[in-house]
């Protein structure tokens, strides 16, 4: 369909209008009103009603934070020697003659805060918040930053974004207004992760906006033909929107997005997030970027510590509740109970039977074919004895292969498959393998684990 094309703004970056504005000196805006179905929608007047509302929100939304849920489908190609080229790749696509076959899923769960227009975010009921952490924590796998409000914003703030109406659509059962636009790459703020470092890449995609509201009800984003150094041909994304009450106000928040990427060795990767229980937060929040602190940050008072966790202890913990790898996720809290400590060598102190250690899973994957398992990794952070707080500092000594229903087996580890690399790679998790061709399993309470005590890390 032939676009008739406008954009906001002159041309200067950040130059935006306000409706009278932009219908006095850009006169093109009238070619718009023709051919519509939806007799007393005038696309001019309903882009620019978004366009002023969606920045006008940007501005007034609080700082909120949302839950996000992550699933992740890696789908590899049966012949990808036969494609040599993105061209290639993408027409086989068109064609359906990938021959795609579903080798690992994984599932993350994470809190994205939004503030002064950045998500940044932390695993479920941290403490902390990291403005780079959140691309670590979702580990080797696809992810991306935007669906919660900032892309929006960004697209129609952006004064080198030209739109174009395209007609109109049924979304759900209402009827919305179909806008592509287009982001060069000199003006655009969408990045993707190659080997050196994060890129721009230029994009185009389209908005879905009801007529009536003046809410954007959908928009996808896809980007331009990417470098070799990101390893992949196309990503695209789609966001879709919904009122949300936060605070005093209702803004327009997504309630899922998908995220589809096709990679030069012509594998693929689905992801779909979910969001879910999105609140303002007070301003008495403490979020750091770029992982510094300020200097005189107020900090909550230190907790007193149970004791000091001797060094060398071998020590054994058993879950308290089952882990339902159906529903469970990486950064989904665990609790284990002490049932075994033995001193080795003159270790001192040692550590009370039944005190209560306190982590989290950081790594939940499953994997398909003639390797079909769960893989699932632990984290423990803490200790707690008679309600007191201790650091639990330990390494994982018996990580095992485990036959579903069974306990024996030999332990194998693959370090890029955990989700915060860096701490992953370290013996700090113990990660452990339940071989099944079942579509889930439960892992039991008091299913046994065993660390031995260690230094803590300077």
């Amino acid at each position: 369909m032939h676009w008739t094309r406008f954009h906001f703004g002159a041309g200067r970056r950040g130059d935006n209008c306000g409706y009278a504005e932009c219908m006095n000196r850009a006169p093109i805006l009238a070619l718009l009103v023709a051919h519509l179905a939806y007799a007393e929608a005038d696309p001019a007047a309903v882009l620019i009603h978004a366009h002023d509302k969606a920045l006008q929100r940007a501005k007034d939304i609080p700082n909120y934070t949302c839950v996000e849920n992550i699933e992740r489908l890696f789908f590899e190609a049966q012949n990808p020697s036969g494609f040599l080229s993105c061209n290639n790749i993408l027409g086989a696509r068109k064609l359906g003659g990938t021959n795609l076959v579903l080798k690992e899923m994984d599932r993350l769960r994470l809190e994205v805060k939004v503030s002064a227009g950045r998500e940044i975010g932390a695993w479920l009921g941290a403490s902390r918040f990291d403005a780079e952490s959140i691309f670590e924590m979702a580990g080797d796998g696809p992810f991306a930053t935007g669906p919660l409000g900032t892309l929006i914003a960004d697209i129609f703030a952006n004064a080198a974004t030209r739109f174009g109406y395209t007609g109109l659509e049924t979304l759900n059962g209402s009827a919305v207004l179909r806008y592509g636009y287009d982001v060069p790459r000199r003006a655009s703020h969408y990045e993707v992760k190659a080997s050196f470092g994060w890129i721009k890449a230029a994009f185009s995609g389209a908005l879905w906006i009801d007529p009536e509201t003046f809410e954007v009800r959908m928009v996808s984003a896809d980007t331009h033909e990417l470098l070799p150094e990101t390893r992949t041909c196309d990503a695209g994304m789609k966001a879709y929107y919904e009122q949300t009450q936060i605070g005093n106000g209702e803004f327009l928040l997504p309630h899922d997005s998908q995220l589809h990427f096709v990679m030069r060795d012509a594998s693929e990767i689905n992801t779909n997030s979910t969001f879910s229980g999105c609140h303002e937060y007070s301003a008495a929040s403490t979020i750091h970027f770029d992982g510094n602190v300020p200097p005189n940050t107020p900090t909550a008072p230190r907790r007193r510590t149970a004791f000091v966790v001797g060094v060398g202890l071998e020590v054994t913990i058993t879950l308290s509740d089952p882990i339902d790898t159906k529903t469970a996720a990486a950064g989904d809290p665990f609790t284990a109970t002490v049932t075994a400590v033995r001193k080795q060598g003159r270790s001192g102190a040692t550590l009370p039977i039944g005190a209560i250690v306190h982590g989290r899973i950081v790594a939940m994957r499953r994997f398909y074919g003639q390797s079909s398992r769960f893989e699932i990794s632990f984290l423990p952070e803490t200790i707690e004895v008679n309600g007191l707080m201790s650091p639990f500092y330990a390494s994982n000594v018996d990580g095992r292969s485990t036959r579903h229903g069974q306990v024996e087996g030999s332990f194998s580890t693959r370090n890029q498959t955990a989700v915060l690399p860096r701490i992953v790679r370290s013996r700090r998790v113990g990660t452990y393998n339940f071989w099944t061709s079942d579509d889930c399993i439960i892992v039991p309470a008091g299913y046994a684990t065993k660390w031995i005590t260690t230094k803590p890390k300077r």
